[in-house]
């Protein structure tokens, strides 16, 4: 006979408060915390970045992330973001967004993906693959 520990569930206080101590969170105080509201299920972004893609030619400079291991620079404005843990396979959604001063981006194009990275390009408005100073 093993020793059973009850472990109790925080407060809807304790969730807003982010005071959570050894309590267990339920799928209502994740929705809590996320400050999400209706019966919709809450998923979480596994990996961002943001990142300077206009520093030198083949090298890119993290200014934050999560999950990502590296950018690889294959060349003006295309890149790979690594992964640091592998999704669960290929079929997740990617997104990304530029900036270069007063130029905004088009795309991004999504050349490929895997669990362990995703390739794109980015381009202006004038159809152009462009480096930016900030990709996100």
């Amino acid at each position: 006979m093993g020793i059973s520990t009850v472990i109790p569930f925080s407060s809807a206080a304790e969730n807003a408060a982010g005071t959570i101590e050894k309590k267990a969170v339920d799928s209502l105080g994740i929705r809590e915390a996320f400050n999400a509201t209706g019966t919709a299920p809450v998923y979480a972004c596994r990996a961002w970045v943001n990142f300077n893609g206009n520093v030198w030619p083949g090298v890119v400079a993290i200014r934050a992330s999560g999950n990502v291991s590296s950018i690889t620079d294959n060349g003006i404005g295309d890149y790979t973001v690594n992964f640091t843990a592998a999704m669960p396979d290929a079929n997740f959604y990617a997104n990304a967004i530029a900036d270069n001063n007063a130029n905004i981006t088009q795309g991004p194009y999504i050349i490929t993906m895997a669990s362990n990275n995703c390739r794109f390009i980015m381009g202006d408005y004038d159809g152009q693959i462009v480096a930016f100073n900030a990709v996100r």
